[in-house]
């Protein structure tokens, strides 16, 4: 009879160890997957308030200190977006950290390019780039997560298509 109430108060001992230790490490995974989907969120939504502070900086006929004082916010919002790019590389995936640079990169061509003060003509065709880099980072973000591939993205998109009515 001592050695079943041994056995048993071993096996208890054993089961607390082995389930404390298996809460450990499936909180850690859930702790670093809310890291990298909070990176995720905050870069999309970072890039929405950066577009539109790039826009702004697009308009024509800004007297210079209206156009001084966009700048200086469109320079704001450069460094946000890197805070919340860095975020992404440290916590997220190889491919939606490739797709976030990507992204960046064509960030930056446009603002260098708005921030000229010459002719405009590449204008759509950049701010087309960095849509389309946008969706490649939406899809890698959903990819990492495990969620299903979406058809559409932008209606308007050159390379994205348009599922039927009722469909999809």
């Amino acid at each position: 009879m001592m050695i079943t109430a041994v056995i048993a108060a071993i096996a208890g001992l054993a089961g607390v160890a082995i389930g404390r230790f298996w809460d450990t490490r499936a909180e850690s995974g859930r702790w670093r997957r809310d890291q990298r989907v909070r990176g995720y969120e905050d870069l999309a939504k970072e890039f929405y308030r950066y577009r539109a502070s790039i826009r702004k900086c697009e308009v024509p006929g800004s007297d210079n200190a209206v156009r001084d004082a966009e700048v200086a916010a469109l320079y704001e919002h450069h460094a946000i977006w890197n805070e919340r790019l860095t975020s992404v590389w440290v916590h997220g995936s190889e491919r939606v950290a490739a797709a976030a640079y990507a992204l960046d990169h064509e960030l930056s061509v446009l603002v260098d390019l708005i921030l000229q003060p010459t002719a405009d003509s590449d204008r759509p065709a950049r701010r087309e780039a960095v849509h389309q880099r946008f969706d490649d980072y939406v899809d890698a973000v959903r990819a990492d997560l495990s969620l299903p591939h979406l058809l559409v993205l932008r209606t308007n998109s050159t390379d994205r298509t348009v599922p039927a009515a009722g469909r999809g």
